[in-house]
C-alpha cells in the first residue's frame, strides 16, 4: 500500500470509528500540504456528495499574501464544488507568544463558523511529524513534576475549553476537534497532493527558523541532526505510551468525578462537591488529586489558564476539613467547625476587584457568542427591541436599588427577591453576569433568567462549563486523536 493509499485508509478508519462517514464535517484548509492533503482525502471520501465537507480558511492578516491565498483558495473550492468560507480574524499584535495567540484565535473563528454552518465535526491535518516537534518541544522546556507526568502534556498540544452548545470544544463553541492523520507522516500528504497534481501555497515563515520554537525544532528535525534515541520510532513509542496513559488517567478522573456528588448552580457558575470522597477515592496519590481539582476549577474559574501548582493550597484544605483558600479566581470552603457533619467543598467566583470591573464590558453582537468572565457564554439573538447598545458585566452592590425599585414598580419584586435567594443568595449575586444599557442601568440578570426591559427578550445565556462537564463524564469525548 502506497504512503497516500495509507493516508486515505488512516482518514476513512478514522470518520468509521467516529460515526463520520456519512456525516457533514468541516475541514481547516489553509492551503498547506498538510491540510490541502486532508481535504483533497475528504472530497474523496466523500466524492459523491462534496457538499458533505465543508472547507474553512483563516486569514489572520500576519502576511501580505494571506488575503490573496484566500482567494485562491476560494477558487480552487469552486472548481471542486466544494463549500467555502474565508474566515478574518483582526490583525494580532507583534511579540512573544505569536504562535499560541494565532492558534487560539484560530480555533475561535473556525469553531464558530461550525456553529453558524451546524457543524458539530472539524477536522484538521495534524500528523505524526507534529507529534514529534511536540514531543520534542516538551522534552526541551524544563516543566514542573507534574506537568510532565500528566501524559495529556506530551500527546495533545490542542487544549480545549468550555461552551453552551455541546460537545466537548475547543474554545467554547460546541464542535469536536478531529485528528485523523496523527499516524501518517508529512511525506504521505506531500504525496497525496502530487498524485492529484495539486500544488501546495508554501508558508515562508514556517521555516524562518528564529519565528517559533517550533520552526526551530522542525529545523533540527529536518536537518537529520538528532540521535537515534529521539529519533521518529522512539518518538511515536513515546507517543504511544502517552496516550495510553492518558486514557487510565482519564479514566481515573471520570470515576472520581462521578463519586463526589458534584452539584451545579448553573445560575452563579458555583458549584459544590463531596471532598472527602475525593480524598478517599485517590489516597495518598496528590498529583491525582489536583488533577482532578483542576477540572473542578475549570468548569467555574474566571482563569482561562491555572496554574496546578497554585491549586495545592486547596488540597490542604480539604485534608484538613474546614477553612478557606482562594486558587484560581475562585473560594474554595469547607465549613467544617459550622457543620462538622457535611463533607461539602463550595466553590464560588472569587469577589471581583476593582480591577476587574474597571474592564471594558463587551456588547452582544447580535447571534454571535460572546464568553463573558469565562463562566458564562451569552448572545442577543435580536428578538428584543432595543435603542440601545446592550453590554454585559458584573452585577454590582449600588445596582440593587435600582433592580428593586424597578421589579416592585412592575408588581414583581417578590419574584426578583425569590430568584435571588434561591439561585444566589448572599454576596455570590456579585458575581452574576448583569445586561446594561448604554446609560447602564441594568436591564436583565440573564442567568437567572430574571429580565426588566423588553430590549433584553432576545438574551440568550448559558453556563460555559456545561459541555467541559459533560466531557469529563464521557467515556469517549474530547479532541479525537485517532
Amino acid at each position: 500500500m502506497s504512503t497516500a493509499a495509507a493516508a486515505a485508509a488512516a482518514l476513512s478508519g478514522h470518520l468509521r470509528r467516529h460515526n463520520l462517514a456519512d456525516r457533514r464535517v468541516a475541514v481547516a484548509l489553509s492551503g498547506g500540504s498538510d491540510s490541502l492533503a486532508l481535504t483533497l482525502l475528504l472530497l474523496q471520501h466523500h466524492h459523491a456528495s462534496p457538499s458533505n465537507v465543508l472547507a474553512l480558511t483563516v486569514d489572520h492578516a500576519l502576511r501580505p499574501t494571506s488575503s490573496q491565498e484566500a482567494q485562491q483558495l476560494s477558487s480552487w473550492c469552486r472548481q471542486h464544488n466544494l463549500p467555502h468560507t474565508t474566515l478574518t480574524i483582526p490583525p494580532l499584535a507583534p511579540g512573544p507568544g505569536i504562535e499560541t495567540r494565532a492558534r487560539n484565535a484560530r480555533y475561535v473563528a473556525l469553531t464558530q463558523a461550525c456553529v453558524r454552518e451546524g457543524v458539530s465535526d472539524l477536522v484538521v491535518g495534524h500528523h505524526g511529524g507534529d507529534c514529534e516537534e511536540t514531543c520534542l518541544m516538551r522534552l526541551s522546556v524544563e516543566v514542573g513534576g507534574s506537568r510532565l507526568r500528566r501524559p495529556s502534556y506530551w500527546c495533545t498540544p490542542l487544549p480545549v475549553a468550555r461552551n453552551p452548545l455541546g460537545a466537548h470544544v475547543y474554545a467554547g463553541y460546541g464542535v469536536r476537534i478531529h485528528r485523523p492523520l496523527l499516524d501518517v507522516h508529512k511525506s504521505a500528504l506531500v504525496q497525496v497532493c502530487r498524485e492529484a497534481g495539486e500544488a501546495w501555497i508554501e508558508d515562508r515563515s514556517n521555516t524562518m527558523v528564529g519565528y517559533t520554537p517550533r520552526n526551530a525544532v522542525r529545523a533540527i528535525v529536518g536537518s537529520g541532526g538528532l540521535p537515534q534515541a529521539l529519533g521518529t520510532a522512539r518518538l511515536q513509542k513515546l507517543r504511544q505510551k502517552a496516550l495510553a496513559a492518558t486514557q487510565v488517567l482519564a479514566a481515573v478522573e471520570r470515576q472520581v468525578l462521578k463519586a463526589i456528588s458534584l452539584q451545579i448552580n448553573r445560575a452563579a457558575a458555583a458549584l459544590s462537591f463531596d471532598y472527602r470522597v475525593l480524598l478517599t477515592s485517590l489516597g495518598d496519590d496528590e498529583e491525582a488529586a489536583i488533577f482532578v481539582i483542576e477540572r473542578i476549577a475549570q468548569l467555574v474559574s474566571p482563569t482561562e489558564q491555572i496554574n496546578r501548582e497554585a491549586l495545592f493550597p486547596v488540597l490542604h484544605v480539604l485534608k484538613h476539613g474546614y477553612g478557606s483558600v482562594t486558587a484560581a479566581g475562585l473560594v474554595w470552603r469547607i465549613d467544617g467547625i459550622q457543620s462538622p457533619e457535611s463533607t461539602n467543598c463550595n466553590v464560588i467566583r472569587q469577589p471581583f476587584l476593582r480591577g476587574d470591573l474597571a474592564i471594558k464590558s463587551p456588547s452582544l453582537a447580535e447571534a454571535d457568542w460572546t464568553k463573558w468572565d469565562h463562566r458564562f457564554w451569552l448572545r442577543d439573538t435580536g428578538r428584543g427591541i432595543s435603542a440601545h447598545e446592550l453590554r454585559v458585566r458584573a452585577l454590582k452592590v449600588p445596582d440593587m436599588a435600582g433592580l428593586r425599585a424597578v421589579a416592585k414598580a412592575q408588581g414583581r419584586l417578590e419574584e426578583l427577591e425569590f430568584a435571588l435567594a434561591r439561585n444566589c443568595p448572599g454576596k455570590i449575586r456579585f458575581t452574576l453576569p448583569a445586561v446594561v444599557n448604554d446609560a447602564d442601568q441594568v436591564l436583565s440578570l440573564p442567568s437567572l433568567p430574571f429580565r426588566l426591559d423588553d430590549s433584553t427578550a432576545g438574551i440568550e445565556c448559558s453556563w460555559a462549563g456545561e459541555s467541559l462537564m459533560n466531557s469529563f463524564l464521557e467515556d469517549n469525548a474530547g479532541v479525537v486523536d485517532s
